[in-house]
């Protein structure tokens, strides 16, 4: 898993033995936030999505910022998962994918209905989650349906 996701890992397969992971430990900034102003980050962004987002342990975006898809994706990897952390994404025209998460293992994937007057979601795995940000980031639209049967939560 530590592979796939790009970071160079030493291990020998022992349940035993501690694997060790090679990083240049930074903390991560996301947004306009990433970019150098030393290095002229100021020409011509890709329209992205705006998105607001809290972990506990580390950063809140209680303000929203406007992130690419693959910013998006990075905040969900970095979201730590602790009941009461979530990220927000929201596309042009009001499309909106909600995640929290929940229990520290689960991780909730929702839209808001405001006609309805309920969410629609379900449980997702961290890769489904990943994948609806770029659905939502390069095609506009909410895929989470995509995933089978959604369950409305309402909010009265």
């Amino acid at each position: 898993m530590l592979r796939r996701r790009g970071l160079q890992v030493e291990w020998c397969g022992d349940d035993g033995q501690r694997i060790e992971v090679k990083v240049n430990w930074q903390r991560r900034r996301f947004g306009w936030l990433a970019e150098h102003p030393e290095l002229g980050g100021g020409g011509e962004r890709e329209p992205g999505l705006m998105v607001t987002f809290r972990d506990q342990a580390w950063a809140s975006g209680d303000e929203p910022v406007v992130m690419s898809a693959g910013e998006s994706r990075d905040l969900l990897l970095w979201l730590t998962p602790r009941d009461g952390n979530f990220a927000c994404f929201e596309r042009v025209a009001g499309r909106v994918l909600q995640f929290a998460w929940e229990g520290g293992t689960r991780l909730w994937a929702e839209t808001p209905d405001a006609a309805a007057g309920c969410s629609f979601g379900r449980y997702v795995t961290l890769d489904e989650g990943l994948a609806m940000i770029a659905v939502l980031a390069e095609e506009g639209r909410i895929g989470l349906g995509d995933l089978g049967e959604l369950e409305a939560v309402s909010w009265s």
